[in-house]
């Protein structure tokens, strides 16, 4: 159980702005359509790479590279933070669906990242699984085939702008990767045997360590994915994003 998690996400540059229409290259679907949600499928599979390299107008982030400025985590023994993490291989994302309940207003989206790579700074002090660690330097990983669950529920509330908007609120992540690669540098103040043989540890037994530490990552993207979506659903009224609505 974690006992102390401290997430700070430099994502987004926010700005107060009128209401917007989507932009010409995004296909609206109507909620009367029998087929919605595989309209909304092909839509968002033909607008998110248009996405990648941010929509300043509408608070949309650049995505690949993302970067997050720190994730910590402090789980009984083991003391772990990461820094200037940038995360690269979102421009290859392939979503595999988009379900949207219109009655419990309920979304659901279902993405693949073929190979997702983190960089940064790392620090660690403790044990891991039982083994003692301490270390200080940098870090690479790599998760390949990374499966990404988001689920939100969402309200119509009218805003500031006098527009009745599409906004997200309680929503969950579920991150599943089909492999793990990683390397922490210069631990145990650069003992090569001891540094070697914990990171062999580590790529062996990826799984494990995952359910110590992955959490705190996975929150870090969770909370990105919602506050993108969240923030750029201020800017675009909802009767502006679906055809047929009341």
């Amino acid at each position: 159980m974690y006992k102390c998690m401290k997430i700070i996400v430099l994502c987004l540059a926010l700005s107060s702005a009128d209401a917007l229409k989507l932009p010409d290259y995004v296909h609206r679907c109507s909620v009367k359509d029998p087929e919605f949600d595989a309209c909304v499928l092909k839509s968002a599979k033909e607008t998110v790479p248009h996405m990648i390299d941010g929509l300043k107008q509408y608070h949309i982030p650049v995505l690949d590279p993302l970067y997050v400025t720190e994730v910590r985590t402090v789980d009984g023994d083991l003391d772990m933070g990461a820094q200037n993490v940038t995360a690269e291989g979102i421009r290859n994302i392939i979503i595999k669906s988009v379900r949207f309940d219109l009655k419990k207003k309920e979304i659901t989206v279902e993405t693949v990242v073929p190979e997702a790579h983190f960089t940064g700074n790392y620090e660690v002090k403790g044990k891991l699984m039982s083994l003692p660690i301490v270390g200080k330097g940098p870090l690479d990983a790599k998760f390949y085939d990374l499966y990404v669950k988001y689920v939100t529920n969402y309200e119509l509330k009218k805003l500031d702008d006098g527009e009745v908007h599409l906004m997200p609120y309680n929503y969950t992540g579920e991150f599943e990767p089909r492999r793990v690669t990683a390397k922490l540098g210069n631990l145990f103040n650069g003992n090569k045997v001891l540094g070697d043989n914990m990171n062999t540890f580590i790529n062996e037994n990826w799984r494990e360590v995952l359910k110590v530490v992955g959490k705190p990552t996975y929150d870090a993207l969770g909370l990105i994915i919602h506050t993108m979506i969240t923030e750029a659903s201020k800017t675009v009224p909802y009767k502006n994003v679906f055809l047929d609505v009341e």
